[in-house]
């Protein structure tokens, strides 16, 4: 009866965008992240990702499920 858990998914989307997205994002400058306050907003290079994040919310429908979570950059 011991055999392993697995993680819900989205616990585990939240366990890698908090250890392995967020930071490369924030490296990057596309978003600025406050680990403290648990905020994330659009960083100095955020234009030179929007056409990709557009074409993405464009095609929503035609990728995997839940590869596209959210409304168009405004």
């Amino acid at each position: 009866m011991g055999g392993q858990r697995s993680i819900p998914e989205d616990r585990e989307t939240m366990i890698q965008m908090h250890h392995v997205h967020l930071p490369k994002l924030a490296d990057h400058g596309f978003v600025r992240w406050d680990r403290e306050a648990g905020t994330v907003t659009r960083g100095p290079q955020f234009d030179d990702i929007r056409p990709l994040l557009t074409v993405l919310i464009e095609n929503r429908d035609d990728l995997p499920g839940g590869t596209v979570v959210d409304s168009p950059p405004s």
